[in-house]
């Protein structure tokens, strides 16, 4: 595990000078809303932010497509460490903000990377995909770098 956090490190190095557009629209704090909620913002034909604030915690579906697939059953839990929002524009394109009125475009913020492990556990090996999303003052200060 500790070679795949050094190998994600490695690719956690960001660069933040390209924000995206301005724009408004309805805040929803994600954790807090429910259903209807959700559906009624999906519906409205505007950009929506989805607001998160430190401590909220909900499920999340973690998926891999492609040459090989993978989807998270049952969902893993995301725990919010700081204010953020996902902003997800009516044609699809989705973007993060950090202070409730820049958007960054969601390619300055993802790194990931994936390592292979043995399992001591079960005999056999274990593929371990590690992702860091988020701005540089988001790695865990204990976290070696290179």
């Amino acid at each position: 595990m500790h070679q795949v956090l050094r190998l994600s490190l490695a690719l956690a190095l960001l660069t933040l000078g390209a924000c995206g557009p301005r724009t408004t629209g309805p805040h929803v704090r994600f954790a807090q809303a429910s259903a209807a909620d959700l559906h009624a913002a999906q519906q409205s034909g505007q950009v929506v932010w989805y607001d998160f604030e430190p401590g909220d915690d909900v499920p999340i579906v973690l998926g891999v497509i492609g040459m090989a697939e993978a989807v998270s059953q049952p969902p893993a839990r995301l725990v919010a460490r700081r204010h953020f929002s996902i902003v997800l524009f009516p044609d699809g394109r989705t973007f993060f903000s950090f202070d409730g009125r820049h958007l960054v475009d969601p390619t300055h913020l993802a790194r990931w990377t994936i390592g292979l492990e043995p399992n001591d556990d079960t005999g056999s090996g274990v593929a371990v995909l590690l992702m860091f999303i988020g701005q540089a003052q988001d790695m865990p200060s204990d976290a070696p770098r290179r």
